[in-house]
């Protein structure tokens, strides 16, 4: 408690009191002497309060000023460093939203090439097949001339043309599925036997014929063996072929022998 507060009231109690004494009013005096007595108490230990507190040297003062001063200077450079902070949250915030943007777009790119690698990859397995079967076509010709044969209207050529034509186309084609498919037959009945029939085969290696009812029959006569390839070995052309060279299935043939003749002839006379 501050003793300059109780300093005041003090006094004022005492004029009160000795006011009342000398009016004779005994009741309010009594009352009024007590007050100052209480007064005085708390203004006394106001005053051994005081008396009590513990002066601080000068020079730990100055220290005291010191270390508040610092403390206030700690505490702006905490206030700035969490500005700092709150900027580079906001940094970090928006370097996050860029890398997730880069993401996205990168998972976008991958997609777009693995599509063109499929598109391309399916071009050139496609490419690869149509150049397998012209290679096939340009060796059915060069061995049986199957192009010279079916190209033909055999319809202008005797049956002894067409039959020595047949032999030449029979002979090379049957070499060359051999060479490439290993044709064997797919029944080994006899033509004209009857065989029996099995529901996992229909559409696969069997084909019905003249079938009049959905209940498959338990067998059947066998008018065809069928034909199954072993192996199939495609054919690929030697070389890189562009354009149109793609396409061509047989070279035309060009017979030079009278030209070179001719040359020859004009040389020795000169």
């Amino acid at each position: 408690m501050n003793a300059r507060i109780l300093i005041y009231p003090s006094l004022l109690l005492s004029v009160a009191t000795a006011s009342l004494a000398f009016a004779n009013i005994t009741d309010l005096a009594q009352i009024g002497t007590a007050a100052v007595f209480v007064s005085l108490l708390l203004l006394f230990a106001a005053l051994r309060r005081k008396e009590e507190t513990p002066q601080i040297p000068p020079e730990f003062q100055a220290k005291l000023g010191s270390l508040e001063h610092q403390n206030q200077r700690v505490q702006k450079q905490l206030g700035d460093s969490q500005v700092q902070f709150e900027a580079l949250g906001q940094d970090l915030a928006a370097a996050n939203a860029q890398v997730e943007r880069l993401n996205a777009q990168t998972a976008a790119y991958e997609a777009a090439l693995q599509k063109e690698k499929a598109h391309n990859a399916s071009h050139q397995t496609q490419g690869h097949a149509e150049q397998a079967v012209i290679q096939f076509v340009r060796n059915m010709q060069s061995r049986g001339r199957i192009l010279d044969f079916v190209m033909t209207d055999i319809h202008k050529l005797s049956d002894p043309q067409v039959g020595a034509a047949s032999r030449v186309v029979h002979q090379g084609l049957r070499e060359l599925m051999d060479d490439y498919f290993s044709v064997k037959p797919i029944s080994s009945m006899e033509e004209g036997r009857m065989i029996p029939l099995h529901e996992e085969d229909l559409g696969r290696t069997v084909k019905l014929l003249q079938s009049r009812g959905e209940t498959l029959p338990r067998e059947g006569r066998l008018l065809h063996k069928g034909w199954q390839a072993s192996q199939v070995k495609l054919p690929q052309s030697q070389r890189q072929e562009q354009g149109n060279e793609r396409m061509v299935l047989a070279l035309a043939e060009v017979d030079v022998s009278e030209s070179e003749s001719k040359s020859g002839s004009e040389g020795g006379v000169h």
